[in-house]
């Protein structure tokens, strides 16, 4: 499994059942062009707070001795997160609410600075894969179509069943004995 793809499979288990915040119309364009713009560069360094400790992960007896984890914090506030996906954001288990910000962390390598590169992988994806589900496209005309066929189909569907429960109905009247 690539580092990419791990990086993905992390972001699925951390993203929201439900986005809390849709976007449509014009803020979903606005949020595309962001989201374009944003995936297209990494996180950097100085985007992030870095901070390190003791791994467990793999080593041996060098992960005993070097702080080879790697844990990256990112305030919620931070200028380059758009204001409309902060709350999504919140959401996300990723998210630390004693200090309003976002942590990850790696002990994938016995390496610092691969330790460094897959945090930063693992929240920019975090914040692609959470802004593109907040984003609500528009269906298409073959969606829309698709869509008014299924509703006919349902509607002849419940008058044919509506038309055989009053049949049954109607039998159930009264029964006249003829004296």
């Amino acid at each position: 499994m690539s580092r990419l793809s791990s990086a993905l499979v992390f972001v699925s288990l951390l993203l929201p059942k439900r986005s809390i915040v849709t976007l449509a119309g014009a803020e979903a364009l606005v949020a595309r062009d962001w989201l374009e713009r944003f995936s297209k560069r990494p996180l950097q360094r100085s985007d992030v707070q870095l901070g390190f400790a003791r791994s467990s992960g793999p080593g041996g007896q060098n992960v005993n001795k070097l702080n080879t984890k790697a844990i990256a914090r990112c305030p919620i506030d931070s200028p380059w997160i758009p204001f409309w996906t902060r709350e999504n954001l919140k959401s996300t288990p990723a998210y630390v609410s004693s200090t309003q910000s976002l942590m990850v962390s790696s002990t994938i390598s016995r390496s610092q600075a691969q330790n460094v590169e897959d945090c930063l992988r693992k929240l920019h994806a975090l914040i692609v894969t959470t802004v593109s589900s907040a984003i609500q496209n528009e269906p298409s005309e073959v969606q829309k179509d698709r869509v008014r066929k299924f509703q006919a189909a349902e509607k002849a569907k419940m008058l044919v069943e509506k038309k055989k429960r009053k049949g049954v109905k109607s039998g159930r009247g009264r029964v006249h004995f003829d004296d």
